[in-house]
């Protein structure tokens, strides 16, 4: 039977109607867990464990196609699509964007020449990027570009946005700031063609590619009660386009002949499969740590097995011990290499001005949203806001997360609040000046409390374990699961500001030494092995 998730969504509405905003986030979630069956395993494992317990009890990462052990190829977003089925929350980002026109710069970006083979380092990104100065900065790979290059000749390779889930509306925001760059646009449209022919004169084969994908989500809906048919010719196409690309995506990386990758990896399809080539092709991968690990999440980091995946990276680099928790990690401790956060580290040492949303005088509270769970922040935070308009002092940022910029809560159209949703605008000159802060899991969080900000981890339907596990040091400033009372009783007396001391703990200093020596011994252990 398939969970009536309608009557659900009616019974929170209805709590909300007549409790309150206030009453409903003391509920306890579990209450509501009507997405299970009784007799289901779900009751006594939490999601994350009954996913990896699925996998393991199938062989789910054994499963193959033509040759294609293709599971760790779609994993990240076959499993976010299930616990958004299973939690029956928000999709991690927002619809997929219209492919935009070429302008002249991706265009001569999109041609490799001799130049740009043999490199010592690739850099694998994507299309997240702030405007600094003119242009389009990386917010995870340029930052070591440049500090790789005084000793290492680099490239980068960046995906276009058109081609996964990413809400940003071009193809790439230009020009970019990173030196040295390439973007396989020309690739992504030939993929496109390419998908097409094979569809349409290899259709036996297009056949067996649905039926694996059938039984693959038959197994899955079975298990968990739920209805996954809206999304299956997603992956039907990803397993054709891995298929499909994987000798041109071979040869370039060849051409290229790096002796070492570093990869900000979201499991978009051009990065698992370059990853999984690397991995066939015995080079080095690195993953630069881009978001806090908790206990059961992302599930892309999560494995009961750490053997025999075909697009993990060999290494992550970690932001710091504090900020990366190891149950059920998919890398073990001898490949996790605590090096600190390069661009965070620069930022806190950045003079911002003060925006221009900022006015001096007024106390104003950062609420950081996120794609998952953005539906209920905005309630909260339009609840928050009917307290404090009285004291006209605080004023609300709502600071919309990169994923969730194509939404519109109209529900935060008051006077006491202020939307960001610019994604260019960094929230680092926000927790500048901003006098508190209230998330739920955001890594922004963390960077936040490095700017010694008072900080509200909202208690929420969701759940906040994670956070909190990661977060009980914290002698002073961080509030750990709070609700809306208890918030503004904490408003209305002396924030106090998280010790210097604490703050530490989260994140390895000396990142640029850090990130050196570590790759230094990486490399000369590969040499030693050849």
């Amino acid at each position: 039977m398939i969970v009536d998730y309608s009557r659900i969504e009616r019974k929170k509405q209805n709590c909300i109607k007549l409790t309150g905003l206030t009453q409903y986030v003391k509920i306890k979630y579990d209450k509501y867990k009507l997405l299970f069956h009784k007799e289901s395993k779900m009751e006594e494992e939490s999601v994350i464990d009954s996913i990896l317990n699925f996998e393991k009890e199938n062989n789910i990462n054994e499963r193959e196609i033509f040759g294609l052990r293709y599971w760790s190829l779609i994993r990240t977003f076959v499993l976010n699509d299930l616990i958004t089925s299973i939690k029956n929350i928000s999709y991690l980002c927002d619809a997929k964007q219209k492919r935009k026109k070429f302008n002249l710069y991706i265009l001569k970006r999109s041609f490799f020449t001799k130049k740009d083979f043999n490199k010592d380092i690739l850099l694998i990104t994507d299309t997240r990027r702030l405007l600094q100065n003119g242009k389009y900065e990386s917010i995870f790979t340029d930052e070591l570009e440049q500090l790789l290059k005084k000793k290492y000749n680099t490239i980068t390779l960046e995906e276009p946005s058109w081609v996964d889930k990413n809400p940003i509306k071009k193809a790439h925001l230009t020009p970019v700031m990173t030196e040295n760059i390439k973007f396989v646009d020309l690739y992504e449209i030939k993929a496109l063609i390419v998908k097409k022919i094979f569809k349409f004169f290899c259709r036996k084969k297009t056949k067996e590619i649905e039926s694996e994908i059938n039984n693959l989500f038959m197994l899955m809906e079975q298990r968990f009660k739920v209805n996954l048919s809206s999304i299956k010719k997603q992956y039907i196409n990803d397993l054709i386009y891995f298929i499909t690309m994987r000798n041109d995506y071979k040869k370039l990386i060849k051409k290229i002949n790096p002796k070492c990758v570093f990869i900000y990896y979201r499991g978009f399809k051009f990065k698992a499969l370059a990853t999984s080539i690397l991995n066939e092709l015995n080079i080095t991968t690195i993953e630069v740590q881009h978001g806090t690990i908790v206990e059961d999440d992302p599930i892309a980091r999560k494995a009961y097995s750490t053997e025999n995946w075909v697009s993990k990276p060999d290494y992550l680099f970690a932001f710091g011990e504090k900020q990366v928790n190891d149950k059920n990690l998919i890398y073990t401790k001898p490949y996790i290499k605590y090096v600190g956060n390069l661009f965070l580290d620069r930022k806190l040492k950045q003079n911002y001005s003060r925006p221009e949303e900022i006015e001096i005088g007024k106390k104003y509270i950062l609420i950081i949203s996120q794609s998952v769970i953005g539906e209920y922040l905005s309630k909260f935070t339009v609840e928050l806001s009917k307290v404090l308009e009285k004291n006209k002092d605080y004023i609300i940022l709502f600071k919309y997360h990169p994923n969730e910029v194509g939404r519109s809560y109209k529900n935060l159209e008051r006077k006491n609040i202020i939307q960001i949703k610019d994604s260019s605008k960094e929230i680092y000159q926000y927790q500048k000046y901003v006098y508190a802060q209230i998330g739920v899991f955001s890594t922004a969080l963390y960077e936040g409390i490095s700017f010694g900000l008072p900080t509200f981890v909202l208690r929420n339907p969701i759940g906040t374990s994670g956070t909190i596990k990661m977060l009980n040091y914290f002698k002073k400033g961080v509030y750990l699961e709070k609700n809306i009372e208890e918030i503004v009783e904490l408003l209305n007396n002396k924030l106090e500001v998280p010790d210097k001391e604490d703050i530490n703990l989260l994140w390895k200093n000396n990142p640029k030494e850090n990130f050196l020596n570590e790759l230094e011994k990486i490399l000369k252990k590969k040499e030693s092995k050849e």
